[in-house]
């Protein structure tokens, strides 16, 4: 980090303790903490600086209890460019989703799912193959394992964006091949599953899937669109519409589900 002279600080600030070069009548004050006004207003400034930045990104702060928890101010517009390719701030975005939702997000069996889908996404991706196959194979174990318990059964194949919600983790079915964006939100009940043709779904940003919807085959839906409780999608459906029915009939959005 630089230091206040690097930053243009005033030729009276000193950081607390660092009373070389002070006038020796004020070394005690600023031992104490105590700072002149140009001193105080920099640090104000450099406060303030410091602010503009952690609203958006992640860090680690301490909390009132001395342990080191992750926060993070989440933007759903701006959380795609931020996560690019990487699975560990793609994680740090579901668990922002996740309590900007109300729920705990480790305590929840949808995060569960996610945690070991993005870090199956890592190994995977590792070379040499041969070294990482110990992991592989005990990532698979422990994800079969996790689906028998809870349901949730995320194919390590798929692509899946930054931000994904699952707020209740049952009866859950991706598929390989499938590619699902940034900010949405996977009901409970929901197949994203194969139909009679070879392709797995693409599904947008800020996409909505209600409860017991099945997406079958390569579709394409587009951004913000909002699929519908019990609907059977088989078809393209355009950014902003809604799709309900069997099959899914598209009708204007009405207002977001979320």
């Amino acid at each position: 980090m630089p230091s206040p002279r690097d930053l243009g600080a005033p030729a009276n600030v000193r950081m607390h303790g660092a009373a070389g070069g002070a006038p020796r009548g004020n070394r005690n004050a600023l031992k104490h903490g105590a700072m002149t006004g140009d001193a105080l207003a920099f640090r104000r400034e450099i406060t303030a600086s410091r602010g503009s930045h952690t609203t958006q990104w992640p860090r680690s702060n301490r909390d009132d209890k001395g342990s080191w928890t992750l926060r993070m101010k989440y933007d759903r517009n701006a959380v795609k460019s931020w996560a690019g390719d990487s699975q560990w701030r793609a994680l740090q975005a579901d668990l922002a989703r996740f309590r900007m939702s109300g729920y705990s997000g480790w305590g929840s069996e949808g995060f569960w799912a996610l945690a070991l889908f993005r870090l199956q996404k890592v190994v995977n991706n590792c070379r040499p193959k041969w070294f990482w196959m110990p992991a592989i194979v005990l990532l698979a174990v422990i994800k079969k394992l996790l689906v028998l318990a809870i349901s949730v059964d995320l194919h390590p194949s798929a692509e899946i964006g930054p931000g994904l919600l699952i707020p209740h983790g049952a009866q859950i079915l991706v598929v390989e091949g499938t590619r699902i964006g940034a900010d949405c939100a996977l009901n409970h009940g929901c197949t994203i599953g194969a139909g009679t043709k070879v392709g797995g779904a693409n599904i947008g940003d800020h996409v909505f899937i209600g409860c017991q919807s099945c997406i079958l085959g390569p579709v394409a839906i587009g951004d913000g669109a909002l699929i519908s409780p019990c609907s059977l999608v088989i078809e393209d459906v355009p950014a902003g519409v809604t799709a309900i029915g069997v099959p899914a009939r598209n009708l204007p959005l009405v207002r977001r589900a979320f």
